[in-house]
């Protein structure tokens, strides 16, 4: 294997045309290539799926261990204080 295509994978896909256009417009605007787009694509997606895999992680380990009344108060309380302080700045 080339040491180029260890990098990159090049593809081909079909999309309708005015998604396309929309896209050629950004990319234009954004002053990207269209592999420098369509990878950026890729990874916000991709990174978008990490987020929610772990904000449901996160509600998943929460909801076998949710926070006692006693947390719960003081949670409100330090919540109130935070608000004091930046209510008299």
């Amino acid at each position: 294997m080339k040491k180029s295509e260890a990098r990159a994978k090049k593809v081909t896909v079909s999309i309708p045309a005015d998604l396309f256009a929309w896209g050629e417009q950004e990319r234009a605007r954004q002053d990207l290539t269209r592999s420098e787009f369509v990878a950026m694509l890729y990874r916000r997606r991709i990174e978008e799926l990490v987020e929610q895999e772990r904000l449901e992680r996160y509600a998943a380990a929460y909801a076998r261990q949710p926070e006692t009344a006693e947390e719960h108060c003081w949670a409100e309380d330090a919540a109130a204080s935070l608000a004091q302080m930046y209510a008299d700045e």
